[in-house]
């Protein structure tokens, strides 16, 4: 093991003592000491080795005297003050941990810059089909008004808080309100989870979500065209999965409905502010308004210049206001505390819910899909692919159709709304159909997936085995079929099972 006091001097001269000035008189000073202690132990007649061991303590603690006042004046050694710094610094290093962890909840994207530019229809257009590109947060809360054809209203109060870049995720509240009653839906999502809260049976269910890939910008060619027929074909940008706040925020579907034809609609004002924002005015007729399920003629949109955001927007029936989109509160790309719009479960009950997120979603692919005038050439169209069967009873009539094709099979939707039958709660009376190969993927479809409890079956009619199910906490019914290598679902909304049943017998093969 290596003498620490080897090289003593040279090392002490390399470091503390470097700095310090020790001259010739200095010196002197130091062997004058020496000596006089030297001379007071011969005076005192002490032994010779008590002299030598004296002799070598006091030049030690002279040494160690002088390198500790160096060093001190240096600023090299302080024991109290270092230990103090120490303290502080750890506190500080302390506190700054914690601004960090909470900040790290804080997502702060670009602040949003207004747009004054003309524009044209197509880039209105191209705005409202891709608007998930050109916003990072939001935060709102507007009111939703339908009025249905038989008169009957519904009012939708929605409040939302989002974010669609870097940090996903979002909170979506719709309390729906008409004459029996109100009822509140909470949903919070991220890139992998949904979760749908019930505020008024306190029970909520959760799926996995993941974030699906994106197509990326979309010109209005590529989203608007028409088949070898003429028929419409409509392609849509991925959006985040939430309910009422997708009408605002991402307005794919009215932008396809109201806007694909240039010829039915005009830029009325080009720069109007709203809740801070500046908008271009659109007006227009509505073209087949007699497959529109709601009481309107002509419409005029609000639109967010710089993100494509509907604001607001109105629809009218000779003149008067029917349905509408009033907002309350917009807030573009403000910060978000991430806490906020992570679920709040305390107090709710989780029902079962079996959906499971399948890759084969990313290769659905909406080949068709109509409303009253373009229904019927889907059902041949669905006719053509697999056994169609269909409802025959006048009470009701085909409202919608829809083919749906994956790689391997494809899927027939058919909606039926009841005629002439006043609405019961927050929509008319329906029959929903799916009809699809046992082997096809399904994509999640909030009505055919609703916790149910069997109470009939298996009974046959008009070759189909059936089994009849009540929907849980509701009166509506839901009946699976089976014939041969396909499968055949009817959901009822706002019809009872008893009635559901009956209708089935006139569930029969197409012709």
């Amino acid at each position: 093991m290596n003498n620490m006091l080897d090289n003593l001097k040279e090392k002490m001269n390399e470091t503390v003592l470097k700095d310090v000035d020790f001259n010739e008189k200095n010196k002197e000073n130091v062997l004058l000491a020496i000596k006089k202690k030297t001379s007071r132990g011969k005076l005192f007649h002490l032994k010779p080795k008590l002299d030598l061991i004296l002799s070598i303590s006091a030049s030690c603690l002279l040494l160690f005297g002088i390198g500790y006042f160096s060093a001190n004046k240096l600023g090299l050694i302080n024991i109290d003050q270092h230990s103090a710094v120490s303290e502080e610094y750890k506190k500080e290093n302390q506190s700054e941990s914690k601004k960090d962890s909470e900040s790290n909840t804080i997502y702060t994207p670009p602040k949003q810059e207004e747009y004054y530019e003309d524009m044209k229809k197509e880039e209105v257009l191209t705005k409202l089909i891709n608007s998930i590109d050109y916003f990072h947060t939001a935060v709102g809360k507007f009111d939703s008004h339908i009025v249905y054809p038989d008169n009957s209203e519904t009012t939708t109060v929605v409040e939302y808080k989002i974010s669609t870049k870097n940090k996903i995720g979002g909170y979506e509240k719709a309390t729906l309100q008409w004459d029996k009653g109100t009822q509140t839906t909470e949903i919070f999502y991220n890139d992998q989870q949904v979760w749908q809260l019930n505020k008024n049976t306190k029970s909520y269910y959760e799926y996995n979500y993941p974030q699906q890939p994106d197509q990326g910008l979309l010109t209005v060619e590529e989203a608007f065209s028409k088949d070898s027929e003429g028929t419409n074909e409509t392609k849509y940008r991925v959006r985040p999965p939430i309910g009422p706040t997708a009408i605002s925020l991402f307005p794919y579907e009215i932008a396809s409905n109201y806007t694909r034809n240039y010829d039915m609609w005009e830029i009325e004002k080009q720069n109007e502010e709203l809740l801070g924002h500046n908008t271009i005015v659109l007006k227009g007729k509505i073209e087949n308004k007699a497959g529109s399920m709601y009481n309107a003629d002509s419409f005029r949109f609000w639109v967010d210049k710089d993100t494509g955001i509907l604001i607001k927007y109105e629809t009218y029936l000779n003149g008067e206001v029917t349905n509408y989109l009033y907002p309350e509160k917009l807030e573009i790309n403000v910060p978000i505390d991430l806490k906020e719009i992570e679920p709040r479960l305390d107090g709710y009950k989780k029902t079962v819910n079996t959906y499971k997120y399948d890759s084969r979603e990313e290769e659905l692919q909406l080949v068709e899909s109509g409303e009253n005038k373009n229904a019927k050439k889907v059902i041949e169209q669905l006719k053509e692919v697999f056994p169609l069967y269909e409802f025959t009873h006048p009470d009701f009539e085909l409202n919608s159709a829809t083919y749906e094709k994956y790689r391997d099979y494809n899927q027939g939707y058919l909606n039926y709304q009841f005629i002439n039958r006043k609405p019961d709660g927050t929509v008319p009376p329906f029959l929903r159909v799916r009809e699809y190969h046992k082997e096809s993927f399904l994509l999640h479809w909030g009505d055919f997936d609703e916790e149910k409890t069997k109470v009939l079956g298996p009974f046959t009619l008009n070759d189909i085995e059936w089994e009849g199910f009540k929907i849980n906490d509701s009166n509506d019914a839901q009946f699976i079929g089976h014939k041969g290598e396909f499968i055949y679902e009817v959901v009822s909304i706002k019809i009872s099972f008893e009635e559901t049943r009956k209708y089935l017998e006139t569930f029969k093969p197409s012709k």
